[in-house]
């Protein structure tokens, strides 16, 4: 079956269409009787979903199809309706690297900043592709380089978020401000933060970017650097100034945020950073609790060697050896053992290590506690 594209057109002494067939990449230009009019240019797939053929040409990047379609008339701002991303055909080029297309839908009239249902305009696509040339296109046809799609994300955001680090310097160039938060109250430095690239991170610094702003949740670039183990993120971080030791909302450091995602480097790299080892949330765990819960030995030895406080208990009277035990960590248990750890000590419910290592079904662990010389423990 023949899968190409057709030009309708009409007029007013002609009760039918007629139907003039091109083939993909080229347009075969019928002769046009004057009367007639083009009324819309489509491409059918055998799957009778269909597509304009403009969009068709900018998705494939066929210039020549697309500038003869222009010229044919065909609506330079029509939108992509066989999906859901809604895109136009300048969307289409920006996002596939085409630069001759775009400058040549923007030649003719393509609206620069028409965006996609969810509120992504061109430039903000060519921003996630890091499209450099193509994005100096649109900005010199005044695209805006703040609009926000429909989650607050601009162009500067989303090409912080995927280290579009060209990208980036050419955005503050122009005018893009580096603090203009999401829906949720995230920077672009705090999505550069999550390990894009480094180079992305220090280009949004150099320009002024609040090291130390939170975002609903209280999370800070360093609590989101230290979440994805980013060891260099953290340590350029605090050279710019990062509170070691702010806490989000919840009271957690990014201490604790490293212990509880088990990156133990990084746990090395805020200790040596003076970041605070008994710094407790707003719950009363700390570090050590974390790291115990995770199961994470190495920063277990860090967070002991630099001082942490082996049987400090949290607001339900939990301590790490505790949490160790529940979570079936026997290296943990072992290693709180020998740094001290009370074997009888009880949360506020009178349960113990014990308990809790038993109820989880830990019996290698249970057997490990019952051999401990301290007393005091009832089953």
């Amino acid at each position: 079956m023949f899968l190409g594209m057709y030009i309708k057109v009409t007029d007013s002494q002609l009760s039918k269409g007629k139907i003039f067939l091109i083939s993909p990449g080229k347009l075969i230009f019928l002769p046009i009787p004057p009367r007639l009019q083009v009324v819309s240019v489509r491409y059918q797939r055998t799957n009778s979903v269909s597509e304009t053929a403009l969009l068709r040409a900018c998705k494939d990047g066929h210039f020549d199809t697309v500038n003869d379609l222009v010229m044919a008339g065909a609506d330079v701002d029509v939108a992509d309706v066989t999906d859901g991303d809604g895109l136009t055909g300048l969307a289409i080029a920006s996002w596939n690297d085409q630069r001759s297309i775009v400058g040549l839908l923007l030649k003719y009239g393509a609206d620069v900043d028409k965006p996609s249902p969810c509120g992504r305009t061109p430039l903000m696509l060519a921003s996630i592709a890091g499209n450099v040339e193509v994005m100096k296109l649109l900005l010199e046809t005044s695209a805006d380089v703040n609009h926000a799609d429909d989650e607050g994300m601009t162009s500067l955001a989303l090409a912080s978020f995927f280290g579009r680090t060209d990208a980036v310097s050419l955005l503050l160039e122009k005018g893009s401000e580096v603090e203009l938060a999401t829906n949720i109250g995230l920077t672009p430095l705090m999505l550069a933060c999550q390990g894009s690239s480094i180079d992305t991170v220090k280009v949004l610094l150099d320009a002024g970017a609040d090291v130390n702003a939170a975002e609903e949740e209280g999370l800070t670039p360093l609590i989101f650097a230290s979440m994805k183990g980013c060891d260099d993120y953290v340590l350029l971080l605090i050279r710019y100034g990062a509170r070691v030791d702010k806490p989000g909302h919840g009271g957690q450091t990014a201490l604790m945020w490293a212990c509880d995602y088990g990156n133990s480097s990084t746990v090395r790299t805020l200790l040596r950073a003076r970041a605070n080892v008994n710094a407790s949330d707003a719950s009363g765990n700390t570090s050590l609790m974390f790291a115990s819960y995770a199961g994470c030995g190495e920063a277990v030895k860090l967070l002991l060697a630099a001082g942490a406080t082996v049987n400090t208990a949290c607001e339900g009277g939990e301590t790490s050896l505790m949490f160790a035990s529940k979570a079936g960590h026997i290296d943990i248990v072992k290693l709180l053992l020998d740094a001290g750890a009370d074997v009888s000590a009880t949360d506020n419910d009178n349960m113990t290590s014990l308990h809790f290592a038993i109820r989880a079904g830990h019996m290698d662990i249970a057997q490990l506690l019952m051999r401990q010389p301290q007393t005091g423990m009832s089953l």
